[in-house]
């Protein structure tokens, strides 16, 4: 990969993988890796043989929840590891928790595991999450757990990131006595990294608009659920002017999904030197932040490897300056939205390396990847059904809001997205249909007969026309028949939720 002073050679480390979520260079000669179902690696540097460390045999495992964050303390021996649980509720269903627990590194594995925090709020999406280590400090990420609007509660650890002492302890010179909360208004982090000046940085994944980068300081709140991004619409200002809320360094609107985050502060490579390397998924991309000389501003962004290994979850540094992306290309949302990612690559998962070429070594006849000068589009240009006239803005709204959820068919996923086509939720109540769309969803809900427990963004910050352009739509396709929906139903439904 050509950078204007540097020269990159890809190369494939490992593979075979299915979802590797989190990868750790900490240890000098190893790079250990979690896989969500729930199994911990170790590779060998530098006869790249893996060995498996540990198969965890209480990890709840399905779509986007399992073993999920790790950190590795090579100075105290130690492995960090947050994973999610089931409790039996009846027949089928079950709780989702999780927990964060130790282990200390043997020479025959692992051994002496501790519990440190036991019985976290869970769910089927929005678990987070990363582990930082920073001395006797861990930082941890959980992600809001669909519990939205218990985001901005410091009693309640989802939507947090925590701070707490190698044992679980909770430090003195925490912002709330006897509580882990360091940060609270995020709703699933899944990057943390340390920069200079003891800058703390975290991504976290927007609802349908405003993927962000945050600098993370002691007790601040930023925003989720009242604010997405910046404090950029009205009723976000107004809240903003109510509550000390911190912004985003960046946001992104379409979301690129923003994962795993490193800083780079090697000279190795002088190009990305003082910047934040940030993997994406749904960008398909690396993205390198350039920061400004105190670190709490980000200058400008550069964009690499765009759709080259397709989605990319983390990321991690060794000790020479190289890099490590761990593709998630077999994860769940490729195969529940497949229009999403035409030219994904096939078969398994791997792991990628990052490493400065010298000038003695370089060969030209191999090809070379560069700068890219715009993002990719992110969603399908091919999904443009023939539709009357008068629907055209429905279903060009439905695509950019809708479709990546719902589908181009209208049905959803099975036991994951509840589906549009043929059920009483969009031709029946018109008033709860509109006071969905503009409220969300958060909990469990039945269509259909069956239950669902995903998540809905709300839709309030579209206006009237859009959101009645929208359901109108909905209600005349996917074999549904119903009547159109006006921007003056959408208008009482707003004023009456606003008098709440």
């Amino acid at each position: 990969m050509q950078l204007d002073n540097s020269l990159l050679e890809i190369s494939e480390v490992a593979t075979g993988l299915e979802v590797p979520w989190d990868l750790e260079a900490s240890e000098e000669g190893k790079l250990w890796f979690t896989e969500v179902s729930g199994r911990l690696f170790c590779l060998d540097l530098q006869t790249l043989e893996k060995r498996e460390i540990l198969k965890l045999d209480d990890v709840l495992a399905k779509k986007s929840y399992g073993l999920l964050g790790m950190a590795v303390h090579p100075e105290k021996g130690y492995v960090f590891l947050h994973y999610t649980f089931g409790i039996p509720k009846n027949a089928n269903e079950e709780s989702v928790m999780s927990r964060l627990v130790r282990y200390d590194i043997s020479e025959s594995g692992l051994e002496n595991r501790l519990i440190l925090l036991d019985s976290l709020p869970g769910n089927t999406f929005h678990n987070g999450s990363r582990i930082l280590i920073e001395g006797d400090l861990i930082y941890f990420s959980l992600g809001d757990v669909g519990k939205v609007d218990q985001s901005q509660s410091v009693d309640f650890l989802g939507g947090k990131i925590m701070r707490i002492g190698l044992d679980g302890s909770i430090p003195e010179d925490n912002p709330f006595p006897g509580n882990p909360v360091w940060a609270a208004g995020f709703r699933n982090s899944q990057g943390l990294t340390l920069g200079k000046n003891g800058h703390l940085y975290a991504s976290d994944h927007g609802p349908i608009n405003d993927d962000e980068i945050n600098l993370i300081v002691k007790g601040g709140n930023y925003g989720w659920p009242n604010v997405a991004g910046f404090c950029d619409t009205s009723e976000e200002s107004e809240y903003c002017t109510d509550h000390t809320v911190i912004e985003p360094l960046r946001a992104w609107t379409p979301t690129i999904a923003t994962a795993g985050l490193e800083y780079y502060r090697s000279k190795t490579i002088p190009d990305w030197e003082n910047s934040l390397l940030l993997a994406t998924m749904k960008g398909r991309s690396l993205r390198v932040l350039h920061l400004n000389t105190n670190g709490d501003e980000i200058e400008s962004e550069d964009i690499y490897l765009q759709q080259v290994f397709g989605r990319i979850r983390d990321i991690s540094i060794g000790h020479a300056g190289e890099i490590y992306l761990s593709t998630s290309n077999r994860d769940w949302h490729p195969r529940f939205q497949p229009w999403m990612y035409e030219g994904l690559p096939e078969g398994p998962d791997r792991i990628i390396r990052l490493r400065k070429i010298p000038d003695q070594e370089q060969d030209k006849s191999l090809p070379v990847f560069s700068l890219e000068k715009e993002p990719i589009r992110l969603l399908d240009e091919n999904w443009n059904p023939e539709v009357p006239a008068e629907l055209t803005k429905g279903r060009n709204l439905y695509a950019t809001h809708c479709l990546a959820c719902h589908g181009p068919d209208g049905m959803g996923s099975e036991d994951l997205i509840p589906p549009l086509a043929n059920t009483p939720w969009v031709t029946g109540d018109k008033g709860k249909l509109i006071r969905t769309m503009l409220k969300g969803i958060s909990g469990e809900i039945e269509v259909n007969g069956k239950i669902f427990n995903q998540e809905m963004p709300a839709f309030a910050h579209l206006q009237d026309a859009e959101l009645a352009e929208i359901l109108t739509f909905i209600r005349n396709q996917f074999g549904n028949k119903a009547s159109a929906v006006i921007p003056g139903e959408v208008f009482e439904e707003r004023k009456g939720l606003n008098r709440q």
